[in-house]
This record gives C-alpha cells, structure tokens and sequence, in this order.
C-alpha cells in the first residue's frame, strides 16, 4: 500500500506493500492481509492486533479500517477495491496515460461522475506532490479531534 517509488511521499510510510511481491494481482484480498500481518509483527503497533489472533482474509477489514490509506492510479483495482475494505483512498491520477485522462477531464462536471468518484476516493489527485496536501490536511484534522 502506497508507492515506494515516489521520494515525497516516504516520510508519510513505515512500509510498502506490492502485490506482485505477494503473488497476486490488484485487487486481491491477500495485498491487504500481508500489510495487516506486516503490520502486526512491528513492536511499536503490536497493542493494536492484541485482540485478533490470527489475522486472516477474513478479518482483514477489522484490522486496516479507515486510517489505512490506499493511493492508486487504476480506479478499479485500486480505489474500489480499497474502499471495499473501509481504507481511505487517493486517486492518484498523474501517472494515467492521456487517452485514459481525457474522458475523466470531460466527464468531471457531470454529477454522475462526481458522485461515483467521491464514493469511493476520498481524495483526488493529479500530481503526486498534491499527495502531501492531502495527508498533511487529514494529519491535521486527526490531531483536532483527538
């Protein structure tokens, strides 16, 4: 989850998770649960999985909710599946070839549109640097309500 490849974004990530290095493609369920079992392992987090004994496909959903964020560029297999699994998600479009680009530019005000992108994005991007707005805003807010 999130992109090693992308120099801003790492202080923002303790880990990164691929789903070709965990033997499946996008959007498969075990993405997720190898994140959750990486996660469990990390001493400075491990207060957090005491109630579950064995993370599994599952129980996948209890264990990342809402404040895992999942950043992707393919709406499909990445933001919905993501949201499938209650994750925050960034729609990172920068990386979109310009054919697929377009038909999102000429579509973006319609209602429809709208409505199915922030169902299940809750951000939109079109540059990764815009990224760091973004969990700077949501960092913020956290800390508000805490």
């Amino acid at each position: 989850l999130g992109s090693s490849s992308v120099p801003e974004l790492e202080e923002f990530f303790d880990f990164v998770v691929q789903a070709e290095k965990v033997g499946c493609a996008k959007p498969d369920i075990r993405v997720y649960t190898a994140a959750a079992k990486h996660l469990s392992s990390m001493d400075v987090l491990s207060d957090l999985f005491q109630e579950t004994d064995e993370i599994s496909h599952e129980n996948v959903e209890s264990v990342a909710g809402p404040w895992w964020i999942h950043i992707g560029d393919d709406f499909g297999k990445d933001i919905i599946a993501a949201k499938s699994i209650k994750l925050r998600t960034i729609f990172a479009r920068e990386l979109l070839p310009e054919e697929k680009l377009e038909p999102m530019k000429t579509k973006a005000d319609t209602n429809e549109e709208y409505s199915i992108r922030t169902q299940f994005a809750d951000a939109t991007v079109d540059s990764f640097s815009s990224i760091v707005s973004v969990l700077n805003d949501w960092n913020t807010e956290g800390n508000v309500s805490e």
